[in-house]
């Protein structure tokens, strides 16, 4: 009796985990690539893979006339290959392609018949998730996307007794600057390949793609006029597009796509390699497994659902850069317009390091620590073809040289699978190197207004460039720098006004400018912190004028949750013993974030924004992504678990009890009383646990 009543506590104990885990959502349907989608968040919902070369995707119509994606259009005009994450700043050539139910006549004007493809549609007949997106079209076209890490996939059903088509559209946009040149070509009954280039600030870019279709195609190719492809045949034209007619053998039809930088072979080794196979539903799957495996190295335990879908989105968006750039057999072209090789390796494409050099690359050296190691190996590929390394996007604009801090940073923090003197020469050399603005800082020690836009934020990161390189001279025992690189460190003092107490544009005569980015600006000194507090005038006074930043978090007067420079600013209560404003102002902060189209508040920028909501929910922040230290602030779960790789675990526990339990009474690490508003990435990475005793009321025992 007493072994069958052991056996029936067994089967209830197993049924009741079984179904414990079927209620579970998987984590990948908590992801809704439609945040951020409308007003000037700058996100897409198309299909991706994490960290991919290809983000397959549509672009809408708007009055507006910016590219990509917005929520609020009802056209479509064409799939993209390519979303950059800040539709603002980065232009490339463009391959666009929309399946139709038009056909080109005979001398109809190019942009015309484009046009009248654009394709209505309802939000009601969209769908979105990881690694896969899908739109039926008014016109009954059905069109699915999916993606591996470099090519894509679509599968288009279209209504019967129609003519089917696809229009590869190399002609718009069409105001790029610079020579352009395309190229098309029908390869064999079944598949095209081509390219589009142009030289733009004197810099060749060029995207190469190959397509192969599930059946038989012919294809008509030309600028205005359009003219029969036979298999081998090509045209080069400085626009072009083609219309690929389907005929009506069947209303079903896959096409896989791929691109690469280097050459038309590396696209077609990248879909042999890739997407050898036609099941759509493969690369699907395989795609949702993958942003499976990399989510889950976060999961988060809450009651809301909404706020699990706002932070595994932010956590979509911050997987998202940089992307792969080389190919399959490491083939990639490089920023001195020539075909390199990094072998068995991955190249990365770099250009938002400007924006993600402040929280997603600190994210990365907790949950990617493989890929961080990556990515500094392509920080100085680029070092070695330019003798200094990236700046950004555009670098005549860029602020700072973001890539110094990711090196350091991650050094500091144990990633050193990389040549370090190499490394720290690449740093040097690129604080040294003679332009403007270096040799403005050698001969004023700051930037003068004159010079350039955004002078003082420029000068206040070349100091901030400065103490990294300053940190690491240290770690490898180069004293000289060390010395040379912290006293540039303090050049921002050149730029405090002591009759406002703000840091002021300064002109060649070391005048002083007043302007309304004054009171932005003044915050931005994440290495010296302290230092800033005494400047101002000591912690009261430093706490009032931060007060008067957050006068309204709706206010755009001063505080800006988008304006990268004034994201860390809430941390910054704690450097002057008030945690419980930290903890509140967060809290604040996080609800300007929402499970909506709208929900980001402002241009994401390759995942800025969105990875300052992952820290700030999990609980903690990097106000100096290179000190090794993260500023506590108020967790938004009761559990979070950081997977960090070994069978390595941190936890983050609070007694979440509701929405008003923002303010922390106690802070207790591996279970002892934690007297300090940080926690080390060395203490993270052992592994262990963080508790947070929660109230809702202020207290000042922290």
């Amino acid at each position: 009796m007493k072994t069958n009543l052991l056996l029936l506590s067994f089967l209830y104990l197993l049924i009741s985990t079984s179904c414990t885990r079927e209620r579970e959502m998987p984590i990948t349907d908590l992801v809704n690539p439609f945040i951020g989608t409308n007003g000037q968040g700058g996100c897409f919902p198309g299909a991706a893979y994490p960290f991919g070369m290809i983000q397959l995707g549509p672009n809408t119509v708007n009055t507006s006339g910016e590219p990509g994606y917005t929520y609020k259009d009802s056209v479509i005009s064409a799939f993209s290959f390519i979303h950059p994450g800040n539709l603002t700043m980065e232009k490339h050539p463009g391959i666009k392609i929309l399946p139709t139910v038009q056909k080109p006549h005979s001398g109809e004007n190019a942009m015309h018949f484009i046009r009248s493809c654009y394709a209505g549609f309802s939000h009601r007949d969209e769908q979105a998730e990881p690694g896969y997106y899908s739109v039926t079209f008014k016109n009954g076209i059905k069109t699915e996307s999916s993606v591996t890490e470099r090519c894509g996939i679509q599968y288009y059903q279209f209504p019967t007794a129609a003519n089917y088509g696809l229009v590869l559209d190399m002609i718009t946009p069409h105001e790029e600057e610079g020579s352009q040149e395309t190229s098309i070509k029908k390869v064999d009954n079944r598949s095209i390949q081509g390219y589009r280039k142009y030289i733009k600030d004197n810099q060749t870019r060029r995207i190469y793609f190959f397509i192969q279709f599930s059946q038989d195609v012919n294809v008509w190719a030309g600028n205005d006029s359009l003219r029969p492809l036979a298999n081998g045949k090509r045209i080069t034209l400085p626009q072009s597009y083609a219309w690929i007619d389907f005929g009506q053998i069947t209303n079903k039809i896959i096409a896989k796509i791929s691109i690469s930088s280097a050459n038309s072979d590396g696209a077609i080794a990248n879909l042999n390699k890739e997407i050898p196979h036609w099941s759509f539903d493969k690369v699907k799957r395989d795609a949702k497994q993958q942003w499976r495996r990399t989510l889950s190295r976060i999961r988060i335990k809450t009651d809301s659902s909404e706020t699990a879908k706002i932070f595994y989105t932010a956590l979509y968006h911050a997987y998202l850069t940089p992307s792969v750039y080389s190919d399959v057999h490491g083939n990639y072209t490089g920023v001195d317009g020539e075909v390199h090789s990094v072998g068995k390796g991955i190249q990365y494409k770099l250009a938002p390091l400007q924006y993600t050099c402040w929280t997603q690359y600190p994210l990365l050296t907790i949950t990617q620590r493989e890929k961080a190691n990556e990515i500094i190996q392509s920080l100085l590929i680029h070092y070695d073809q330019t003798g200094i390394l990236p700046r950004g996007i555009i670098p005549q604009r860029a602020i700072g040289n973001p890539a110094i801090s990711v090196i350091t940073g991650s050094y500091l923090k144990g990633i050193r699978n990389f040549d370090i003197e190499k490394a720290y020469e690449a740093i040097k050399a690129t604080l040294t190197n003679p332009s403007p603005e270096i040799n403005a800082l050698r001969r004023y020690h700051f930037i003068p207004g004159e010079l350039t836009e955004h002078s003082v934020l420029k000068s206040l990161t070349h100091a901030y460039d400065n103490w990294c390189a300053a940190q690491m001279a240290k770690a490898l025992n180069k004293e000289d720098d060390y010395l040379f690189f912290i006293q540039s460190s303090r050049n921002y003092e050149q730029l405090f006004d002591t009759a406002t107490g703000w840091v002021e544009e300064k002109d060649k005569q070391c005048r002083f400018k007043q302007t309304d980015d004054s009171r932005k600006n003044t915050w931005f000194i994440p290495h010296e912190i302290e230092r800033l507090i005494n400047i101002q005038g000591g912690k009261q006074f430093f706490i009032s004028r931060l007060d008067s930043l957050y006068a309204s978090i709706d206010s755009t007067l001063y505080y800006e949750q988008a304006y990268g420079p004034l994201q860390h600013t809430p941390y910054l209560f704690s450097y002057a013993g008030v945690p419980t404003k930290t903890q509140y102002h967060v809290s604040q902060i996080r609800k300007l974030y929402s499970d909506t189209p709208e929900g980001l508040p402002g241009n994401d920028n390759y995942g800025q924004l969105s990875t300052w909501y992952v820290f700030s929910a999990i609980g903690f922040y990097p106000v100096n992504p290179c000190d090794g230290k993260y500023r506590l602030g108020t967790p938004l779960f009761k559990k979070v678990i950081l997977k960090l790789g070994q069978d390595r675990r941190f936890i983050i526990k609070a007694n979440k009890e509701n929405d008003q339990y923002i303010y922390v009474k106690k802070i207790l690490l591996n279970g002892d009383p934690l007297k300090r508003p940080w926690i080390t990435h060395e203490e993270i990475l052992r592994g262990g646990e963080l508790e947070f005793i929660l109230t809702d009321q202020p207290t000042t025992n922290l």
